[in-house]
Order: C-alpha cells, then structure tokens, then sequence
C-alpha cells in the first residue's frame, strides 16, 4: 500500500517533474496527498465546533514508531529513527503550495495502519 501511496503523490502532482505537493512540520517538507476540499463540522478536543477545510493523506512510513499499541496519533513521543513526532490536534502546518498555514484538527491513523488522515482548519478558527 506504501508503494500506491507513493504512485498517487506523483500522480497527483501539480509539477510538471511529478514532485508531489508538500506541506511544512517542524522544518521538514513531507509529501502529502490533498484530498478533496471537505466541509464538515468536528468538535476539537477543547469542545468548540470547528469547520474542516482541508484533509489529506499522508504515509506512515514518514513517522517512524516503536512497534506497540501505546503509540497513538496524538502521542508525541520522539522516535529514535527521525526524531519527528506525528502532527497532533493544536499543531499549525504550513502548506507552500496553499500558500497558506492550517490547524490540525483530528488525526486518524488508517485501517492497515500505512497512512494517516489529517484534517484541518484554519489556524485563527474557534480561538
């Protein structure tokens, strides 16, 4: 599934070299899948209503985890591997290709366990 993931990154580019669209944590651009603008309403973790205004799908294999159940995707436990912790709800990404910054809202760790799903909005939003 990994490899799929990556065949859409390419596939889904907006350059012309096929390099996929990124986003910026923690001073690192990591290729992301943007997913379909959805509008839908969640309750952050402090309990306010919050529009979603982008998704997107991004590889596990970019947060490399110890292999136990108590590393979750809010959990900001540092790995020994890349030292980058998986966005959490609260934390602002930068998106060079939006030219824009976004809130992460809600992660979701897929299924199979190979991608994450991060929903965000705006970073001013409910505040």
């Amino acid at each position: 599934m990994s490899q799929a993931l990556e065949e859409l990154e390419r596939d889904l580019s907006q350059e012309s070299d096929g390099t996929p669209q990124k986003f910026g944590w923690r001073g690192i651009a990591l290729p992301c899948i943007p997913r379909t603008i959805e509008v839908q309403t969640v309750i952050d973790p402090h309990g306010n209503m919050v529009d979603v205004q982008l998704s997107m799908s991004v590889r596990a294999s970019h947060f490399v985890t110890v292999d136990t159940d108590s590393i979750t995707a809010d959990d900001t436990t540092y790995t020994g591997d890349n030292d980058l912790p998986i966005p959490k709800s609260g934390d602002v990404l930068t998106f060079p290709f939006a030219g824009s910054k976004y809130r992460v809202i809600k992660v979701n760790l897929s299924p199979a366990r190979d991608h994450y799903t991060l929903y965000c909005a705006d970073p001013n939003s409910n505040q």
